[in-house]
């Protein structure tokens, strides 16, 4: 026997509109379904009804195979009517206008994600469509049902805007009230990270966060993004083991590169430093308190970095110290 999902999982599926890209999707989506998974399929009406007999055999046989349909946006997208997948177009000068047009299906899906049930804990996605990743970025917070501070630092760029609309559309701030504060721009790291209620810090690993959330003793989920972050998540991780990683990868989009992390790892990596039962959890948290109450002690009158201070002084004849 093959094993099965743990129950209640529940996928995601969104192909790229084209017929080379919907059957291995649909494959994958009835072998998923055989494992136990709870299946729901995001596409267009006429794409839709190309597999729809397919997947309607497949449920009667006990499958749970949803199919969640949309209108394609014709006029936004700047293509004649019935046009909604690749293989179905005129003329291949109008591909660059259909693979533009995907950009145009994050809204809908947005608003009919909220009402599935169960929960979602994963999506999986055509590689053409590079905006379903930072959906499931954003669910990651509130799928881990966890209480939380999450800081946005105020930019002028797209995604700076395209994450304050994503607030709006998806009403995250009514859909986490209670146990969810959004600061935006500058916020008091460290007095934040010493409240007692704190009990792990998401972070990014640059050295003056790192550096205050040892001192405070907070166990650390680490996402670094590029350079000396990725060295400070070792330390942290490898050789204090106080922090729980995320496992971010580079991929190649294009001529950028970015750092991918699925949700429901972020999901996973919250509860895994937040567990108060585990024998790993509690042993990291002891570690990053130890540490901390060094750190305190090292900047304190006996302590070494107050010493070296003192020292620096005595060098430079000083006499105010």
């Amino acid at each position: 026997m093959g094993i099965r999902a743990k129950e209640l999982h529940h996928f995601i599926l969104f192909p790229l509109m084209g017929q080379g890209h919907l059957i291995p999707m649909v494959d994958i989506a009835r072998m998923l379904a055989e494992r136990g998974v709870i299946i729901t399929i995001f596409t267009t009406t006429q794409n839709a009804a190309r597999f729809e007999g397919v997947l309607n055999r497949a449920k009667e046989t006990g499958l749970r195979i949803n199919l969640v349909q949309f209108n394609f946006p014709y006029v936004e997208a700047e293509l004649p009517q019935g046009c909604e997948s690749l293989d179905m177009l005129p003329s291949p000068e109008l591909g660059e206008k259909m693979f533009c047009s995907t950009s145009l299906l994050q809204k809908p899906m947005e608003i009919m994600i909220p009402d599935l049930m169960p929960r979602p804990t994963c999506v999986i996605a055509d590689p053409y469509l590079p905006w379903t990743i930072n959906k499931t970025r954003k669910l990651s917070l509130e799928a881990s049902d966890k209480p939380f501070i999450w800081v946005v630092r105020e930019s002028k760029t797209n995604r700076y805007e395209e994450l304050e609309n994503w607030f709006k559309e998806y009403e995250f701030k009514e859909r986490t009230k209670g146990r969810g504060v959004v600061i935006r721009g500058q916020a008091p790291q460290v007095l934040i990270l010493s409240h007692p209620s704190i009990g792990a810090f998401l972070t990014h690993c640059g050295w003056n966060s790192t550096l205050e959330a040892i001192s405070v003793g907070v166990p650390m989920v680490t996402w670094p993004l590029f350079a000396n972050q990725l060295l400070n998540e070792k330390l942290v991780a490898q050789v204090l083991k106080i922090a729980v990683t995320l496992g971010s990868k580079y991929i190649e989009q294009g001529e950028e590169y970015r750092i991918m992390v699925k949700n429901e790892t972020i999901k996973i990596a919250i509860e895994k430093v937040l567990d108060d039962q585990g024998e790993e959890s509690i042993e990291r948290r002891k570690r990053a308190k130890k540490l901390g109450e060094m750190g305190k002690r090292v900047v304190e009158e006996s302590g070494s970095s107050h010493h070296n201070m003192t020292l620096f002084l005595e060098e430079l004849g000083a006499k105010s110290y």
